[in-house]
């Protein structure tokens, strides 16, 4: 942190393949402390250099490379499909007591609101 921002932030998974020696496991162990600093290390040296200097006596392999993205896949439709799966009776329920819903995306935070007009179109398409 630098100014009350978070400059880089990171972390190291390891997944043993099937065949993976103990030896290499007690190797990759034994680094675990190394990691104990990652964030400062990745704001210092590019990733590469680092699984270089943290893995190259155990002949890593790179299977791939991905962009890391924040991304919510969830949309009014989706929690739409969601209220709906609570049947008509708690439809019902909810339209006669709270006039409306909202549902909370507990990943991206993202707030869907649903209105009393909208909650009888979901018992409208039940009725048919």
């Amino acid at each position: 942190m630098h100014e009350g921002a978070v400059l880089s932030a990171g972390g190291v998974l390891v997944q043993a393949m099937p065949g993976c020696s103990a030896k290499t496991l007690e190797a990759l162990d034994l680094r675990a402390m190394l990691f104990s600093g990652i964030s400062r290390d990745l704001f210092e040296d590019p990733l590469d250099v680092l699984a270089e200097r943290w893995f190259h006596d155990l002949d890593p392999v790179t299977l791939g490379r991905q962009p890391i993205r924040y991304y919510c896949g969830c949309s009014w439709e989706k929690a739409r499909a969601m209220l709906k799966s609570v049947g008509p009776k708690q439809l019902l329920e909810i339209l006669e007591q709270d006039h409306g819903a909202e549902m909370t995306c507990h990943f991206c935070h993202t707030r869907h609101t649903f209105t009393e007009q909208d909650i009888k179109a979901l018992l409208g398409s039940d009725m048919h």
